[in-house]
């Protein structure tokens, strides 16, 4: 019953993997892991970072200036969850790189999809619930080292929420 904490980890080992670990695909999946480690109660991750290698999220130095890297937006995208308590979420008949998790708090409950797969996807949602598109992240492609972005997408509540090819999606969800 003690606490644990990833302590050391990234999306590849020596300073990550170019077109790898500097692309769009690192964002994903460290939003995914950082979610994945909090589903399982952990009480954090420190992922390695810092200077210029590949895998870092702030990249430069204070001679030069600083750049938010891809990986960056998957922490943020992540830490939207801090202190919120995870819920049980059941996902069927969907790609294994496909992935759901449901966070709440007295007063909200939330769904991530996270969509690792070249499809769009939708999701219906069990009776009586309803989900409205809140956040993304995107970028323009799988491997693209500029463009990710963090976005607020208010939509319309639904039964079925959609999730976007390889993208990370935040819906409000209440009761209907």
């Amino acid at each position: 019953h003690l606490p644990y904490r990833m302590s050391e980890g990234n999306s590849c080992w020596d300073g990550g993997k170019a077109g790898v670990s500097d692309t769009f695909a690192s964002a994903l999946w460290c939003a995914d892991y950082m979610l994945q480690c909090a589903a399982r109660g952990w009480t954090g991750v420190n992922l390695h970072g810092g200077g210029n290698g590949y895998y870092t999220p702030i990249a430069g130095a204070p001679s030069t200036g600083f750049t938010r890297r891809p990986e960056y937006f998957g922490m943020k995208f992540a830490q939207r969850f801090v202190g919120k308590t995870v819920l049980g979420v059941t996902l069927t008949g969907a790609s294994p790189r496909v992935d759901a998790f449901a966070f709440a708090t007295s007063k909200e409950r939330e769904l991530v999809l996270i969509n690792k797969t070249a499809e769009d996807i939708a999701c219906q949602l069990a009776n009586g619930i309803v989900g409205s598109l809140v956040l993304k992240l995107t970028a323009p492609a799988i491997d693209a080292k500029e463009g990710v972005r963090l976005v607020a997408e208010p939509g319309r509540f639904d039964r079925v929420v959609k999730a976007q090819a390889y993208s990370a999606s935040v819906f409000r969800l209440r009761e209907h």
